[in-house]
């Protein structure tokens, strides 16, 4: 499977799930030419590109899988809320 990176502007709520640098870029919401560099930067060195998107991956299954993560929570809280 081909490893896809994140690059994003920096704005809620993103930064809750996007480290910058970790699992994905961060960047000033108004600067055009920093998310033009970042872009430029990955499309030219995949490797840093690569190791995002697989933090990028992880941190997604790890924090937000629907089968493991999701859905648990989603019918823990149905069953506090029915059962209460």
């Amino acid at each position: 499977m081909r490893s896809i990176s994140h690059a994003s502007l920096s704005v809620f709520p993103k930064e809750e799930f996007i480290r910058n640098g970790e699992n994905g870029m961060l960047m000033d919401f108004f600067d055009g030419d920093a998310l033009v560099d970042t872009a430029c930067t990955l499309l030219e060195d995949r490797m840093p590109a690569a190791r995002l998107g697989a933090a990028a991956r992880q941190t997604a299954v790890e924090q937000y899988d629907l089968a493991t993560v999701c859905l648990p929570r989603q019918l823990a809280w149905l069953d506090e809320v029915v059962c209460a």
